[in-house]
């Protein structure tokens, strides 16, 4: 993932290349935007986590879901500060709250 500046020039970026070590997703597929810290959650979806970045995209904290959620799709409902983690069809909702 990567900020793009009016230049049309990557500013700052964070994943590179696949893995699970510092600086690395494994399988990012959604992400979500917390407006007023601009702290972005990313779904990590081969880790079964769920990566939270600064707006400066420093890793914050890397927050696991449980075993039977692949963390596919994300939501944060800005009035209650909770973030909504979704699996496949049929896995359920994981609710975590800041």
């Amino acid at each position: 993932m990567c900020v793009v500046g009016d230049d049309v020039k990557v500013t700052r970026s964070y994943g590179g290349h696949r893995g699970s070590d510092a600086g690395q997703l494994y399988q990012p597929c959604h992400l979500a935007v917390d407006e007023d810290s601009q702290f972005i959650f990313v779904a990590d979806h081969g880790h079964h986590r769920v990566v939270l970045l600064s707006p400066s995209l420093k890793v914050l904290r890397h927050i696991k879901v449980e075993s039977y959620i692949c963390s596919r799709r994300l939501c944060f409902h800005q009035a209650t500060r909770r973030l909504f983690v979704s699996g496949q069809f049929h896995q359920g909702v994981s609710v975590i709250q800041f």
